[in-house]
């Protein structure tokens, strides 16, 4: 089934989002983003429900200040019945701390899949998984990230 311009519009603007949360307010809210049962997986640590999900970015924001910045491409829009799956690549800029920071390397280039449902009319975050493909040797993540390998289909 093909997806409709708007559609994939409407898509684009919550994955931006969920992300600009993430950046630019500790990820306060990006729950709401996700249906009552989604779930994040950073690797192979998951989080299921907006519950464990607010509680992830508020252990985020406990660590103290810091500066991030998300930046999505090339997003894939697949239809698979009544959901719609979104494949792309996030490469993260992050440090702890406030603008300006020196520049750096990213912390990662990670292969991101979400899954986006329809509820009620409103479409929500079934699922969002994170696998990291690249990522530093010396700086860590501000969130458990525990690696598993990415799928075949993006392999080279």
């Amino acid at each position: 089934m093909t997806i409709s311009p708007a559609i994939a519009f409407e898509i684009s603007q919550m994955i931006y989002t969920t992300w600009e949360l993430v950046d630019t307010a500790d990820g306060i809210g990006i729950d709401k983003y996700f249906a009552a049962d989604g779930t994040l997986a950073f690797g192979s640590v998951r989080h299921s429900g907006q519950e464990q999900i607010r509680e992830v970015y508020a252990g985020r924001s406990k660590r103290g200040p810091r500066t991030a910045r998300h930046l999505v491409s090339n997003p894939i829009f697949v239809s698979e019945g009544d959901v719609i799956v979104v494949r792309y690549q996030l490469t993260l800029y992050a440090a702890d701390g406030m603008p300006p920071l020196p520049t750096a390397l990213p912390l990662g280039v990670i292969d991101v899949t979400d899954r986006v449902a329809l509820v009620d009319g409103v479409r929500f975050l079934a699922s969002r998984h994170l696998v990291n493909v690249f990522k530093s040797a010396t700086e860590g993540f501000a969130v458990a990230f525990v690696d598993e390998a990415p799928a075949k289909e993006n392999a080279r």
